[in-house]
């Protein structure tokens, strides 16, 4: 988003948008910026769109760069005991390991520490 022009982000964005509203029926309102770069124009494109939020993390398991199983799960595992600190941790559901492998390790150990899971506004 901070190396496109006002006009390409208007465009990109609205790609994204009508692919959303064609598969689910809904226009988003929370964006996640690619890489975690975002600046002040493209927070006014944003807010001008309509959108309510932007969601930044604070841990990356690192899957969609290769990281392993392993490697993801002790992300999570860091973030277990690290209770009761919130975090935002970035995982990809594009990444074949982090909804079979990943995840189903997580969640519950993420609930027996004691944390609420919630969606994203």
């Amino acid at each position: 988003m901070t190396s496109l022009s006002r006009k390409q982000m208007n465009h990109e964005l609205e790609r994204v948008e009508t692919a959303l509203i064609k598969i689910l029926g809904v226009r988003p309102k929370t964006f996640r910026p690619p890489y975690g770069a975002i600046n002040s124009e493209a927070r006014e494109v944003l807010a001008q769109r309509g959108y309510t939020a932007v969601m930044m993390w604070d841990r990356d398991t690192k899957d969609a760069d290769g990281a392993s199983v392993a490697h993801s799960k002790g992300v999570w595992n860091k973030v277990a005991h690290s209770y009761p600190q919130p975090h935002m941790v970035l995982s990809h559901e594009t990444i074949k390991t982090t909804p079979y492998d990943v995840i189903p390790h997580a969640l519950p150990l993420l609930q027996n520490r004691g944390y609420k899971l919630v969606s994203a506004p």
